[in-house]
């Protein structure tokens, strides 16, 4: 990427119209976030393409493209295919009216294809100069590092990046079918030795810290059947009382958590509002101790909370 990103990406899943998306873009925008989520998927079940199309209409009527980092994702089921991200990703450029994305992605595996394929696929797109970089969205581990290893042995451009759900709330059942969650301690064990950056999706648990009232009433909520375990429980506590030594919102807690991990990470967050854009841009200010990560990891049982 040869624009400096922002640590914070704006999803745009929500926006499917210029009227809708404007404040909230402007707003980040002004807060010096420059790095924006979308795919070709996004949208589907409403009017195909029209994040997209958002998305573009907005960067056409600021003149700002050249400021700007975007991640783009295709081949979501069933087009999971390198023809199928062929076709994706040549929509989309059309969609949002550039030349190129800044990141692409494949937004799912399918593992009945070899690597090669999609690491080939992607390498032809960086030398056609339609990307400027490449990676993989609700890929395992073991399918990420053999395609690392493939591109290595082949002389390509290694994938720089992987969006897998990461949040300090743990996915206990797929939210959606297919996709694959980082957070294990292995999976962040190899962000740590390979250097590759995560760019987590539901970095913030999808309104679990701000939907869920009380840590213990996520068992009868909405949100448990991808969310609900006691450790998740003990989590959303913990959250909840360290925003409260700290006075910011827990959802600052969770989102500073993932800030911070041990290996670089770009969170990709999902405000529908200018208020839920607000309160997590509050995240950015909020530093936790070495001990107070491991207490929201639950690696530890009496931290020394420091207001």
């Amino acid at each position: 990427m040869e624009v400096p990103a922002s640590i914070l990406v704006l999803g745009t899943s929500s926006f499917g119209t210029l009227e809708h998306a404007a404040e909230v873009f402007d707003c980040f925008f002004g807060h010096s976030g420059n790095f924006f989520d979308t795919a070709h998927v996004y949208g589907e079940g409403f009017a195909p393409g029209c994040c997209e199309r958002t998305l573009g209409a907005w960067i056409e009527s600021r003149g700002v493209r050249r400021e700007l980092v975007i991640l783009g994702k295709g081949g979501h089921p069933p087009k999971t295919t390198p023809e199928g991200v062929e076709k994706d990703l040549s929509e989309s450029l059309e969609r949002l009216k550039t030349e190129y994305f800044d990141i692409y992605m494949l937004h799912r595996d399918s593992p009945a294809v070899p690597v090669d394929e999609f690491v080939d696929v992607m390498c032809s797109f960086l030398r056609a100069g339609l990307i400027r970089s490449y990676g993989f969205s609700n890929w395992t581990m073991e399918r990420t590092e053999s395609a690392r290893r493939y591109a290595q042995s082949q002389g390509l451009p290694l994938p720089a990046g992987v969006s897998n759900h990461l949040s300090l709330i743990a996915m206990e059942r797929p939210i959606y079918p297919g996709c694959v969650s980082a957070g294990d301690r292995s999976f962040r064990a190899w962000f740590r030795e390979t250097g590759c950056t995560l760019l987590p999706w539901s970095s913030q648990g999808r309104g679990a810290f701000t939907a869920v009232a009380k840590p213990e009433e996520l068992r009868t909520s909405a949100l448990a059947d991808c969310w609900y375990s006691k450790d998740n429980v003990e989590r959303l506590l913990r959250a909840h009382q360290l925003a409260e030594v700290r006075n910011v919102l827990p959802v600052n807690i969770a989102l500073a958590w993932v800030l911070q991990q041990p290996f670089q990470t770009f969170p990709i967050i999902g405000p529908r509002t200018m208020n839920e854009l607000e309160s997590s841009l509050g995240a950015l200010d909020v530093v936790l101790s070495s001990q107070e990560i491991d207490w929201l990891n639950l690696e530890l049982d009496r931290p020394d909370l420091q207001a």
